[in-house]
């Protein structure tokens, strides 16, 4: 047997950066999402530069598979050394732009997502790991601690010998006390073109925000939208009752495909996704998010049905699923596939009573003696030998005696030599539906009043992805019934969470009033007391709540606080029942191996930590206990240097994972241990010094103490946010051991405020500033808090100036200081703020717009032009800048020329309009904007007093087509565009014409769908078009309303 190929490799590539990282902390309180500790991606410049990348391959006769644990562990490349094509999106760059939870989307490849969608890390370094099986097969392995939640994924990519498919084995664990949040998609880029087509079996859809409005598939306005050619403009739908366990892609010219299948019970969600098929969008894609030219769709498989939403995971608990990607070869529009193979069934004829059937399948590997198998209602069933191979596919017609069809419920199965399911198709009707013809139902908005249903819409929010401060929705539900548990129940793991664990106990004391049976309340009472320091009331509540489902985290806890005390043997016997129940709970059996060392068992001890490193080999917590177990001591020195150097590779040096291990030792009081775990950190930060000088302290080491401490506190603070609940008693100490120093409360100012415990965290930086911090990113946090919490700009242009003089090289805080100066009325001086940091304004996109804008609102056409001749940001094309200004520029003093009477001048101007000059970034060549530019110029021939050429401008105008599409921001622009049309019909002498556009903005403004700023945009027109003289009629100089496509998010 051939073994897989495994090899590492660093290649080096173009890289389309926004680095660095945007240094401000995330907070939830003026921030898009709600993703703290992590960095936002940079958001300030666009640059091209060559870079080196790590990429980690597996390799069989059939399939190269690359990994990029560079640019977050993505799978890069699926290559297929058969036919020698890419099946997913390759990329021979990166190319990254602000998309997501973390502002930072890569294009290409599969993009494993966890816990957010375009999660925080999917462009930066993640874990990685090889692993060799005793079959031959190979796997990369991608892990991660994920900081918000501080749950464990991995994801295991496998190859096998002489098999076609790659297998995806994915393990997420939430090892905290706490409940955890997630969504979990895997989303697959290919390559698009005309004869290419999406293959989902689902009728149904939902957009994005839209799950109450089912969207029909594939077929929307007579269009069938599987095939890409057919797809009008930008489109994501989630499938809608999934009952068929695949989807994928296939080449009609090319004859082949990719399919994916997953078992439902684990990953019942699918999405389907592309930019469109509009020609000017497309050409902007391929300059942008593609380094090889071409345009991708993306198919996507899902934890759950709908993206948006975040399943909850409580604590202790794990789950894993495996999902298959293989590719598929000439089958045509496959309609089944399973675990082993696809296939397409079609049914030739029905006649004298018999069936016919054709059926093309190929396998994902060797099946010498499968079988096909048919069955239908009222029919013998068919049985067949079909042998199938991956490298091409075999044909069969098979003959059925009765009547075979999707009344019949005819299923196609191929089986394997044991009779186990390789493939399922089942003969369906198509869907005739055509959501394009249906009237939307809008129903009365009626407010919830009851508190139960109030509390139902806090739900909602909670489990929603947007960013929500959820404690005023449930103690809204409490104002109707003060002793609602539910409500109580959500607030007191919210008041944990915040850290206020006196809080938290009362309104779960309060719950039990009323539902003194659940065992959830009366756990997470236990883990509020425990937090508390009230270990023996702590203790009860475990012991009350230890039964049922809520048993293996309450063992845990029970634990835990044996171990603090010591008590190995009596934590031995919770973890022990632990053990055999829930044997998949890697934490508690890396507790076991703990307190079996502790009595002197090491060898049990060393046994249970090899059992749970086979269900996750890259923890470090039981990486580091196998250490302490196999050496019997904590001495670092006495380490495995060749061990510690794996954990250092795997983690890459980051140090949060090996944070989160020592936390793991000091929560069950193992001092010694967790100082070991701390001292290994190739380069620690202030965090794990703080964390270390308090070890030390409690180990009675004062001296070694105060000098970390002197450390933690001149470390910088840029990257290094406090996250952990256990953070906040280590600050607290570090401020009375050093009551001089403001770091420790700084760093308290941070915690308070990501915990939405805003005044406090205000007061906190307040008081650091007081003391003499001079760090300034405290400047600038308390610049965001007087902008976006106290409406205070004044204040804030304090903060930003005294920042920006700390900071010279931060250019948010430059773009802050200028928005502050603007909201506080003093815009002269922010201009001349800008003018004066002439190279931040050349090297930002963003700071260019900023100080353009204010040119072009004085008519400074000469600045205006001057400063676009200096820059150079032509690799940008998403960052607001030049380019976005550039019409409006054109526009603007074309329509003052004409103004002026310069008639000739201004009519040049208009006709001889050019997009955007290449330096000032990548815009769409065609748009310039005719509905509005052929206007203009009938106006001025109108005015020059030759008719037939302004005639002949309107009725161009009335030729250009606008497709209202899907969603308001679709009719949003469609009718922004048609509204220059109807003035071309009112110059035209055909008023009725114009006012049936405007009597269509005018209900299109009423569309509940739309929002407030459109609405109020789209009357603003309808008002102009209606009443206002001829040089008004132009919301030339008004501030322009975008509507985003909700497809974008």
């Amino acid at each position: 047997m051939k073994q897989v190929r495994l090899t590492r490799r660093m290649i080096d590539m173009e890289n389309h950066t926004q680095d660095p990282l945007n240094p401000h902390p995330v907070f939830p309180q003026w921030s898009p999402w709600s993703v703290y500790p992590y960095q936002f991606w940079g958001s300030m410049t666009k640059r091209i530069v060559r870079q080196k990348y790590q990429m980690v391959s597996i390799e069989n006769e059939y399939l190269r598979l690359t990994v990029a644990p560079d640019i977050g562990g993505r799978i890069w490349d699926v290559y297929d050394k058969v036919n020698k094509r890419h099946l997913a999106n390759f990329n021979s760059g990166v190319r990254t732009y602000n998309a997501g939870f973390g502002m930072n989307y890569t294009t290409g490849g599969i993009e494993c997502n966890y816990p957010l969608a375009h999660s925080p890390t999917t462009s930066r370094k993640r874990e990685v790991s090889t692993a060799r099986y005793d079959d031959g097969s190979a796997a990369i392995i991608i892990s991660e601690l994920d900081l918000i939640w501080r749950t464990r994924w991995s994801m295991t990519c496998r190859l096998y010998p002489n098999r076609t498919y790659v297998e995806q084995h994915v393990r997420i664990y939430n090892r905290t006390p706490h409940d955890s949040r997630y969504m979990y998609w895997n989303n697959c880029g290919f390559i698009l073109n005309d004869n290419r087509q999406f293959i989902f079996p689902e009728s149904a859809g939902a957009m994005h925000g839209a799950e109450v409005k089912t969207f029909s598939y594939p077929t929307w306005r007579h269009r069938d939208l599987s095939f890409f050619k057919q797809v009008p403009t930008m489109l994501g739908l989630y499938m809608l009752d999934s009952d068929e366990p695949y989807f994928g892609y296939y080449d009609h010219d090319a004859q082949f495909g990719f399919v994916h299948y997953s078992d439902l019970a684990d990953l019942p969600g699918k999405k389907y996704w592309t930019w469109g098929n509009v020609p000017d969008r497309m050409e902007v894609s391929r300059k942008t998010v593609h380094s090889r030219n071409e345009v991708f769709g993306e198919m996507q498989s899902g934890r759950i049905m709908i993206q948006e939403h975040q399943d909850r995971m409580p604590p202790e608990t794990e789950c894993e699923w495996y999902e298959r990607w293989y590719p598929v070869r000439e089958t045509g529009t496959f309609n089944g596939a399973g675990p082993g193979a696809v296939m397409r069934v079609e049914l030739l004829d029905v006649s004298g009573g018999r069936s016919r059937l054709r059926i093309v399948a190929n396998g994902n590997a060797f099946f010498p003696d499968a079988a096909v198998l048919v069955t239908s209602d009222g029919a013998p069933s068919v049985k067949h030998k079909m042998p199938l191979n991956p490298l091409e596919a075999v044909k069969k017609t098979v003959t059925l005696r009765g009547k075979a069809g999707p009344d019949a419920h005819t299923t196609v199965s191929l089986l394997d030599a044991n009779g186990e399911r390789l493939g399922v198709a089942r003969l369906r009707r198509p869907s005739s539906r055509d959501s394009w013809r249906e009237v939307i139902e809008v129903k009365d908005d009626v407010q919830p009043v009851g508190a139960e249903d109030i509390f139902m819409l806090a739900e909602t929010k909670a489990r929603d992805w947007g960013n929500y401060d959820l404690v005023s929705l449930y103690e809204k539900a409490l104002r109707q019934d003060s002793g609602f548990s539910p409500a109580r129940r959500e607030l007191g793991k919210l008041a944990i969470w915040g850290g206020l664990y006196d809080k938290a106990v009362e309104h779960f004391k309060v719950a039990l009033e009323r539902d003194s049976d659940s065992l959830e309340s009366r756990y997470f009472l236990g883990v509020a007391l425990m937090h508390a320091g009230k270990t023996a009331e702590a203790r009860k509540a475990f012991e009350l709540a230890n039964r049922y489902d809520w048993e293996a985290r309450s063992l845990v806890r029970l634990a835990e606080l044996r171990m603090r005390e010591k008590n190995w043997h009596h934590a031995l016997k919770h973890l022990d029942r632990l053990g055999s129940a829930y044997p998949r709970l890697t934490r508690p059996r890396c507790l076991r191996a703990i307190c079996l060392r502790k009595i002197g068992r090491n060898a049990a001890a060393a046994a249970e930590i090899a059992a749970g490193l086979k269900m996750d080999g890259q923890d470090p917590f039981l990486r580091m206990t196998a250490m302490f177990t196999k050496t019997g001591s904590t001495d670092v020195k006495k380490l495995s240097s060749r061990a510690v150097k794996s954990l250092i590779d795997q983690v890459r040096g980051y140090e949060p994972p090996l944070l989160e291990a020592a936390f793991d030792c000091l929560s069950v009081g193992l001092l010694e241990e967790t100082a070991a775990v701390l001292k290994i950190i190739p380069n620690p930060g202030p965090l794990g010094t703080f964390v270390l000088a308090y070890v030390n302290d409690r180990l009675n080491r004062q001296g070694e103490a105060m000098r970390l401490l002197k450390r933690a506190c001149g470390l910088d603070v840029v990257g290094h946010q406090p996250w952990r609940l256990e953070m906040i008693p280590i600050l607290e100490w570090a401020r009375d051991r050093l009551p001089k120093n403001p770091r420790a409360v700084f760093y308290l100012g941070n915690l308070m405020m990501a915990r939405r415990r805003t005044e406090e965290g205000a007061q906190l930086w307040r008081k650091a500033k007081q003391m003499g911090e001079k760090h300034y990113l405290l400047l600038a946090n308390l610049g965001f808090y007087e902008t976006h919490v106290a409406g205070n700009p004044k204040h804030a242009v304090a903060h930003f100036r005294k920042a920006v003089r700390t900071e010279q090289a931060d250019l948010y805080v430059k773009h802050e200081l200028f928005s502050a100066l603007v909201a506080a009325g003093k815009r002269a001086e922010g201009v001349r703020y800008l003018e004066s940091e002439k190279k931040a304004v050349r090297s930002s996109p963003l700071l260019a717009h900023d100080l353009l804008c204010v040119y072009l609102d004085r008519d400074d056409y000469k600045r205006f032009d001057a400063l676009c001749g200096k820059v150079d940001f032509s690799a940008n094309f998403q960052i607001a800048g030049p380019h976005d200004l550039w019409l409006r520029r054109q526009f603007q003093e074309a329509v003052q020329l004409a103004q002026k009477g310069r008639l000739k001048r201004a009519l040049e101007m208009l006709r001889d309009m050019k997009p955007a000059p290449a330096h000032l970034g990548v815009v769409n060549l065609k748009d310039l904007e005719d509905d509005r530019r052929y206007y203009h110029m009938g106006c001025i021939h109108e005015q020059m007093g030759d008719m037939d050429k302004a005639r002949s401008c309107w009725e161009k105008t009335l030729t250009f087509e606008h497709g209202m599409y899907y969603e308001p921001a679709y009719w949003f622009d469609a009718w922004t565009s048609r509204y220059f049309q109807a003035l071309c019909l009112q110059k035209l002498g055909r008023n009725a014409e114009a006012c049936a556009f405007f009597d269509a903005m005018e209900l299109l403004a009423r569309c509940p769908d739309m929002p407030a700023t459109a609405s109020d945009a789209m009357m603003d027109l309808v008002e102009r078009g209606r009443f206002a003289s001829d040089d008004k009629k132009d919301p030339l100089w008004k501030t322009v309303v975008k509507v985003e496509t909700k497809a974008e998010e």
